[in-house]
């Protein structure tokens, strides 16, 4: 065979080795792929001619079941993993939202339709299709012995590793109970654990390209016999769930005792070796929780504590209120009785290597269900009975609220709808209900005991303080859940309209510190075709609390209400409303030996701000004629990316020559911008505007003598992504760049060039590339990626880039290359684009040819 031959057929059993992945597929056919079994990994789907891989977040809940149908499995084995469990999207993602039913078979009969944002490519979906769950077993992978490594679970007929990522219910106190359930399950009751730190875990571990990752914020409470039985969470798209966390622990004996749970009134808790101590050879952190029950608080007396000679403060014991909040931390010396802000405390023992630590005996009570709400800033408080979130109240139970509001602030109770579950009257009398005293005390009028599941009316007391009581006798019903109200303030006052063009708000006696309990509301109404800008020349006061503040509200160009809070820590040059309506409260003081002072100027102009990505717009008072004398501008500013096209469908101005009364478009946000039109007048329809970028800037004005039958003007604008240029090139060399460049490319572009040359191969060099961020791991923001061939299947990605590099020239093995553009989210004013350049050159093929 001669050379020639030999490189054809060479050169077609590589288009066969890079196309045989998509040979005889089906428009909508479906894959699972980087898992470890048939029935496990990151689904693709087949469409125009591509495999594309699935979001996770633009799938509901019934694709996976779908998919595992459409494959040849039971719907009822399918499960879904935490996004990015079987590595970040290879190639392409599917832009399109899929929603499935139950009675889909195929993803081709689930409703799709156009997602505007794209999916971060860690976010992909992860299925199993297993039926096997009658099988639990843990394991520690990838470790020298077998006392250390990542968690991996089995269930549902998968193996999977644990997310070791916390959220605002979980944190370090839970890693530390954790690491104790998983090593005591797997080696027996002497034995504990530590989880390893994040950044060790990659030296020590590796990092896991691919598999389920079985549960995510998981959280043992210290009395679970299995790790399986520690409340967690599955699925979701939370980025920072990437094998890079996955949990790993160390595992090694520890004293008896080192870990537990107590759940009684009442009890007794010893350090273990209490009062030896115990000599840890491994750093060791002890974990223990204290519950009463609901509605209840502790009394925890700490009546002995002995550091053993310790030098320094490597060992010592925490007391938490909650997963982040310490109520106390001894190294050695004694605490006070520590009052519980819940009905549950944590307390951690940290012990060094190489010490006794620091031994500790301890015992608690419960307090009197007395439960006071006295903050002077909150006007409202929503309260449970105890048990209420377990669905059920306990026997025997008497808890007082006591909410207390300023002193000219009246009480108001609400109950709410479908939350109010009390045994029934037995013999006409309530034996379980929650009574409201118009005051302090339970001597203060009573305005009735409530039971049943009745919603009872709201109520408003006579003064500022409620006393309510919960009561239950020894027989309670274990459906009746309890009670959910809210007690609520309302207080004095003083409202001032305003109205004109401009003007200034000052607090009562200014420059002297206002005290007083009486809230001041200014109300600003402007013409309706004008907005409100209010700038704070002054606000000062005598102490600073966040919730003692200036409150401005307004509505936004979307008619939604928003409010800025200005405080002494917290300032904004200008608040600018988008309607003729602004409110601005100056809140009251809770103790008159405190104060506060407010000098604010405010102007009304014919000015609108729009951020929507299409709108109206009007001259005043259209369709009415306008007012005379006007100086009105309209913005628009859309995202870096976005552009205008703005269309006028009425236009009817006084004609003169020049124009009096006229338009004219700037393209940009201020005078600064060059004109896009001259000045416009008339009743002939101007013609559409686009802008070179995001914004653009309408100016109307309108001289002292206008027409009574002049309507002015509406217009409506949409906005578009740039659009890439030149997807399609053949010629021997050319140039392409990114939508915009040197601007910034939309957030949620997506754009693919295929450059096909007619002899050689292809040599792609980029000139100048800023594209997204590049991560400890990977690429965040955006990306571009580089496929040899004419598709973007990916089996035939050379590279993947991003930050801001110098990118080596790029060369195809045939006539074509594909380069894809990737934007998802947000980016920095810095991530400019690209812009490339590319030539036909002679390949090795070519060149042995040739020299043939």
């Amino acid at each position: 065979m001669g050379t020639i031959s030999r490189h054809i057929l060479l050169s077609a059993l590589i288009l066969v080795l890079f196309t045989c992945d998509g040979f005889g597929q089906k428009e909508g056919d479906v894959r699972l792929k980087d898992g470890p079994n048939a029935y496990e990994g990151r689904p693709e789907i087949f469409r125009d001619g591509d495999w594309l891989s699935l979001c996770y977040r633009f799938s509901n809940n019934l694709v996976p079941g779908t998919i595992c149908k459409q494959l040849g499995y039971q719907s009822q084995g399918a499960v879904s993993y935490t996004a990015g469990s079987y590595g970040k999207a290879p190639g392409e993602i599917f832009g399109q939202q899929i929603n499935c039913g139950s009675s889909s078979s195929n993803l081709l009969q689930c409703s799709m339709y156009d997602k505007i944002e794209n999916c971060d490519p860690r976010y992909t979906l992860g299925v199993s299709c297993s039926t096997t769950t009658s099988v639990k077993k843990i394991r520690l992978k990838g470790g020298t012995t077998q006392f250390e490594g990542r968690i991996e679970l089995f269930e549902n007929g998968v193996w999977g590793t644990v997310c070791r990522i916390y959220h605002r219910h979980t944190t370090y106190i839970h890693r530390d109970i954790n690491a104790h359930i998983v090593c005591r399950e797997l080696f027996g009751s002497g034995y504990g654990g530590t989880y390893y730190q994040t950044h060790e875990t990659p030296d020590r571990f590796g990092i896991l390209q691919s598999g389920a990752i079985q549960r995510r914020y998981v959280r043992c409470e210290g009395n679970e016999d299995s790790f399986f039985d520690c409340s967690y969470y599955r699925g979701g798209t939370d980025y920072s769930c990437q094998h890079e966390m996955d949990a790993t622990v160390k595992c090694f004996p520890v004293p008896d005792g080192c870990v537990g749970y107590y759940n009684s009134g009442t009890g007794t808790l010893r350090s273990p070796g209490y009062p030896a101590g115990h000599s840890f050879t491994e750093d060791t952190v002890c974990a223990w929780k204290i519950e009463v029950a609901s509605g209840r608080k502790i009394n925890l007396s700490i009546s002995d504590i002995d550091a053993h000679n310790q030098v320094g403060r490597s060992s010592y014991i925490q007391v938490l209120r909650d997963v982040f909040n310490s109520l106390g931390t001894s190294y050695g010396s004694l605490l006070p009785n520590l009052i519980s802000y819940h009905n549950y405390v944590y307390i951690r023992q940290i012990n060094k290597a190489g010490t006794f630590g620091v031994d500790f005996a301890a015992t608690w009570t419960t307090q009197e269900c007395k439960l006071s709400y006295t903050n002077p800033w909150s006007m409202s408080y929503a309260i449970k009975s105890p048990g209420f979130d377990d669905g059920s109240y306990p026997p025997g139970t008497d808890c007082y609220y006591s909410v207390q509001f300023r002193k000219k602030v009246l009480a108001h109770v609400r109950f709410y709808n479908g939350h109010f579950h009390l045994d029934d009257k037995s013999g006409g009398t309530c034996q379980d209900y929650i009574e409201i005293f118009d005051g302090p005390t339970v001597s203060d009028t009573s305005l009735g005991r409530f039971c049943g599941s009745s919603l009872p009316s709201s109520l408003t007391l006579t003064q500022n303080i409620a006393l309510l009581h919960f009561h239950s006798d020894d027989v309670t019903d274990a459906t009746s859940r309890g009670v959910y109200f809210n007690v609520y303030g309302s207080g004095p006052e003083k409202i001032i309209n305003v109205t004109g063009t401009s003007g200034i708000l000052r607090s009562p006696g200014y420059p002297n510190l206002y005290a007083d309990e009486t809230d001041y509301r200014w109300i600003i109404s402007a013409l309706p075709y004008q907005s409100i800008t209010l700038v704070v020349s002054n606000y000062t006061s005598s102490y600073c609390y966040t919730e003692e503040s200036l409150q401005v509200r307004y509505s936004n160009d979307q008619g939604q209400t928003r409010t800025v809070y200005l405080y002494c820590r917290r300032r904004t040059p200008a608040v600018v409303s988008n309607g003729n309506v602004m409110d601005v409260l100056l809140k009251s003081v809770f103790d008159i030996s405190n104060g506060h002072a407010l000098q604010a100027n405010w102007i009304a102009e014919c000015r609108r701000n729009f951020t929507s990505t299409s709108g109206t717009i009007m001259s005043a008072q259209s369709p009415l004629p306008y007012p005379a004398d006007l100086d009105c501008v309209y913005i628009i500013t859309l995202q870096t990316g976005y552009y205008i096209n703005l269309k006028f469908t009425s236009f009817d101005l006084d004609f003169a020559k020049p124009c009096d009364d006229y338009v004219q478009i700037r393209d940009g946000i201020s005078e600064d911008f060059p004109l896009l039109t001259a000045p416009l007048c008339g009743s002939s329809l101007p013609p559409a505007v686009k802008s070179s970028s995001n914004s653009l800037l309408i100016q109307f004005h309108s001289d002292s003598i206008t027409s009574s039958t002049s309507s002015g003007f509406v217009a409506t604008y949409t906005s578009e992504i740039k659009e890439c240029e030149s997807k399609k090139m053949t010629s021997r060399t050319g140039v392409f760049a990114s939508p915009g460049y040197p601007v910034q490319h939309a957030v949620h572009t997506h754009c693919v060039w295929t450059i096909t040359v007619p002899w050689g191969i292809v040599q792609l060099t980029f000139q100048d590339f800023a594209v997204g961020q590049k991560s400890n791991y990977d690429c965040s923001g955006a990306y571009v990626r580089i496929y040899d061939g004419d598709g973007v299947d990916a089996s035939t990605a050379i590279k993947t880039l991003c930050g801001s590099i110098v990118v080596p020239k790029i060369t195809s093995s045939g006539r074509s290359l594909t380069v894809s553009l990737y934007s998802f989210e947000s980016l920095p004013s810095s991530s400019i684009g690209f812009q490339a350049f590319y030539k036909s050159v002679l390949g090795k093929y070519c060149v042995s040819v040739f020299q043939e």
